[in-house]
């Protein structure tokens, strides 16, 4: 069964925005863990994303991967265990939350 992964979002480069640019606020992807297939599973393809697994408490990157446009599942190697940051780059924008492997 897969669990539904709670994300923050943040702007990371806030030189781009403009005073008096008012946009549509940044939709949060909806992610969810599937611990018995070892994977990530998106409710919408994450065009242009990267993910990162980070070792919490350090800036230790574990793991990277590039989403292909259209995927909307990854999976994950089997030697990552115990608990990561979960990182999704989009352009300017970090979602992150922490799963449990």
């Amino acid at each position: 069964q897969a669990i539904k992964i709670d994300l923050s979002g943040q702007h990371i480069d806030k030189s781009e925005l403009s005073e008096g640019t008012h946009r549509t606020p940044v939709q949060i992807p909806n992610v969810y863990l599937d611990n018995s297939a070892s994977s990530l599973i998106f409710e919408n393809p994450c065009y242009e994303c990267t993910l990162e697994l980070v070792v919490p408490g350090t800036e230790t990157v574990a793991y990277t991967y590039s989403i292909p446009d259209g995927d909307n599942m990854v999976v994950l190697p089997e030697w990552l265990s115990g608990q990561y940051e979960l990182h999704i780059h989009r352009g300017n924008f970090c979602f992150w939350g922490v799963i449990e492997l």
